[in-house]
């Protein structure tokens, strides 16, 4: 029968197997000296193989909704829309009347044109009535 050094503690009585009350492995073998100093560390192992990556965790519940930003800066106007269809006018007395405001200006009652007026037949339309004459015409030596 053996005795194998384990880092137990002798019972006291046993004496026979080294100092009482040090475990047996730090005590010197019996027939032997004291062992030496530790020797220096090994080198490094090689690095083992990766792990598979483990399976996606749950998503995180949704985040609370930030406040409102505030309101940008106004963009510039946008062109004038195309004239409406102006009432019960037709296109074409519309494009009479548009032609007919732009040789025309009328300002502190005073009606000022910068085309010929020309009646659309002879001897139909007057410049005033029996009620409201036009009080001078002021015409050319030609």
């Amino acid at each position: 029968m053996g005795i194998v050094q384990s880092d137990l503690f002798e019972a006291p009585w046993s004496g026979l197997l080294g100092q009482p009350g040090k475990p047996v492995s730090q005590q010197p073998p019996q027939g032997q000296g004291v062992a030496g100093p530790q020797g220096p560390p090994g080198p490094k192992g090689p690095i083992g193989d990766k792990g598979d990556t483990g399976s996606k965790g749950p998503s995180g519940d949704k985040g609370v909704t930030g406040d409102k930003g505030p309101t940008g800066d106004a963009g510039q106007d946008g062109q004038d829309g195309a004239p409406g269809s102006g009432g019960d006018l037709t296109s074409a007395e519309l494009s009479q009347l548009r032609a007919l405001l732009n040789v025309m200006e009328v300002q502190n009652g005073v009606i000022r044109y910068s085309a010929h007026m020309i009646p659309t037949q002879n001897a139909t339309y007057d410049l005033g009535n029996a009620e409201f004459k036009v009080r001078h015409l002021f015409l050319s030596d030609n």
